[in-house]
């Protein structure tokens, strides 16, 4: 008899687990839903329920990052940013969004270095075209207009575009934009 109640607690517990994946699943699956229908709020609240339950992915977690942005949630960002330090720290993407984050705090030589380092890994599979569009905007906000031209240059070049246009800001956040919506 013993045996057998532990063996249904056994078969309880795998049951409670697999049942709290599977919400937590559909966590995620509801953010990325929200997120595709333009409620951002809706998927920054599934996202945070995924991470507070410790069952969210560093994808997932990118895209809470993204959206904190977005919604310029900046400090919530940042405090992602900083759980995230020790292990997402030698990623492109991490890199990338700490240098978004500098940049929408307008702190730009932070910014910079952040995307320097991202250009600097140079991972197959990263848009390299948009870091260096918004490394140029970092390095013109900083004041080195020539180390920018050079950036906006290799975005050009990158980009298969003959005659570069002037690069602001907002140009930087609607690329970025418009190619994670892709």
């Amino acid at each position: 008899m013993v045996l057998k109640n532990k063996v249904t607690l056994l078969l309880a517990s795998s049951l409670l687990l697999c049942a709290s994946s599977l919400l937590a699943k559909s966590e995620i699956e509801k953010a990325e839903a929200a997120h595709q229908q333009g409620q951002l709020s809706l998927a920054i609240s599934h996202y945070q329920r995924a991470l507070d339950e410790g069952t969210s992915s560093a994808a997932s977690e990118f895209n809470l990052l993204r959206l904190y942005l977005a919604e310029q949630r900046l400090s919530d960002a940042q405090r992602l940013l900083e759980k995230l330090a020790q292990e997402q720290a030698n990623n492109v993407e991490y890199m990338q969004l700490q240098g978004d984050l500098a940049r929408q705090l307008n702190d730009w030589e932070n910014a910079r270095n952040w995307y320097q380092q991202a250009l600097a890994a140079n991972v197959s599979g990263v848009d390299q075209a948009v870091l260096q569009l918004k490394l140029g905007q970092a390095l013109q906000q900083s004041g080195d207009q020539t180390a920018a031209d050079k950036a906006f240059a290799e975005y050009a070049r990158l980009e298969g575009i003959s005659q570069m246009p002037k690069v602001t800001s907002a140009d930087a956040n609607n690329s970025d934009n418009s190619r994670k919506e892709n």
